[in-house]
């Protein structure tokens, strides 16, 4: 059973599609990063003895990783750093650009 080549050339694309809906989307509202609405609902887990929670944000906002074996002016400075530069970090997948 061959087909003819008229039958062959009709095909999905010669068919007419409905167009396409326009979305629009509402940008009226914004989503608060962290800095301006840092999350409350944290749990953080059990570290090992060569690493320990600091908080960039009072009272235990914002938590980073850092190892406790920094004396205290290294970590004084560490945190300085974190803390200046504490918007280039995500602590949730909407503070991603």
């Amino acid at each position: 059973m061959a087909m003819t080549a008229d039958e062959n050339s009709k095909s999905e694309s010669d068919t007419e599609e409905p167009p396409f809906e326009k979305i629009t989307i509402n940008t009226d509202y914004k989503i608060k990063t962290s800095l301006e609405e840092p999350p409350t609902d944290l749990d953080l887990k059990p570290l090992p003895d060569n690493l320990e929670y600091v908080f960039l944000e009072e009272p235990s906002f914002l938590p980073v990783i850092i190892s406790s074996k920094l004396s205290s002016q290294n970590k004084s400075k560490l945190l300085s750093i974190l803390k200046k530069h504490k918007e280039a970090f995500a602590w949730k997948t909407t503070d991603i650009p």
